[in-house]
């Protein structure tokens, strides 16, 4: 299931490459539990692709690996140079890369874990919603609780997870038409499988 959401850049992306070690155990037994939650360790790489549509804007790519999981987020620029960035979540079996929803790395408890980020995502459409200079780009909506297949995610440098979501304000509201809760790995450690 990939996902799609719309961002602002303001300044260029420069290609960077950041690398943490990674612990890469092919031990098949192994299950992923909260011991590989409390290492914390997420290896990022960014990179840009040459866009056919435009020699001005690339395609950017971020690919976080982060224990057995990897997350991809494609950012695509339209024709004023704003991007809009597309969520993949893979499970690293065998060497392959396998898709998978974003539930599938959550344990039981992935409904209370919904509820603290929408939370958190409603606290900021509110204050958002209220800014004299952005308030007529939320008085035709109200704020939905987002299911987390519903959400973009992404694993972050620092060791943290994001998860984004996309308000739908049209074109206008361009710069604001997406909210976005980061969590520290270890914040989250009692909500993964």
């Amino acid at each position: 299931m990939r996902i799609k959401y719309n961002l602002q850049l303001n300044t260029i992306i420069l290609l960077t490459f950041i690398s943490c070690n990674l612990d890469n155990s092919n031990d098949k037994n192994k299950k992923h539990s909260n011991k590989v939650v409390n290492e914390n360790i997420v290896s990022c790489k960014s990179e840009e692709k040459i866009n056919p549509e435009s020699s001005e804007d690339p395609i950017l790519i971020n690919t976080c690996s982060w224990g057995k999981y990897k997350s991809i987020t494609t950012g695509l620029p339209d024709y004023k140079g704003r991007y809009s960035f597309e969520y993949q979540l893979y499970i690293l079996d065998n060497g392959q890369a396998k898709p998978i929803k974003n539930d599938d790395i959550f344990n039981n408890k992935v409904k209370q874990l919904e509820q603290k980020i929408n939370a958190q995502l409603k606290k900021e459409f509110d204050m958002n919603s209220k800014d004299q200079e952005l308030s007529e780009c939320f008085e035709a909506t109200k704020f939905n609780n987002y299911s987390i297949n519903e959400m973009g995610i992404t694993f972050k440098d620092n060791n943290q997870i994001e998860f984004n979501v996309n308000y739908e304000l049209g074109g206008a509201c361009f710069s604001v038409n997406n909210g976005s809760v980061t969590f520290k790995l270890t914040e989250l450690k009692d909500y993964f499988k």
